[in-house]
């Protein structure tokens, strides 16, 4: 989910997004808000496509690496 928030950050022209994540661990709810910003595309870049190179998902750290590539040329 975090992918697709980021996505419609860049594939939209906005500057951030919320991201909502209801869970419930150990039969205790819980609900977070990640905010998620042009501003931290070392998010992106530095954990979630490392995630992505681990399962060696290549094709989804290529789509991650070009749309922050595509936005810093901007």
């Amino acid at each position: 989910k975090f992918l697709l928030g980021f996505e419609e950050i860049y594939n939209n022209g906005k500057e951030e997004t919320s991201l909502i994540v209801y869970a419930i661990v150990g039969g205790v709810t819980f609900e977070s808000i990640f905010i998620l910003s042009r501003k931290k595309s070392s998010l992106l870049t530095g954990v979630i496509c490392k995630y992505f190179e681990e399962i060696e998902e290549y094709e989804t750290c290529e789509k991650i690496m070009k749309m922050c590539f595509a936005d810093r040329l901007q």
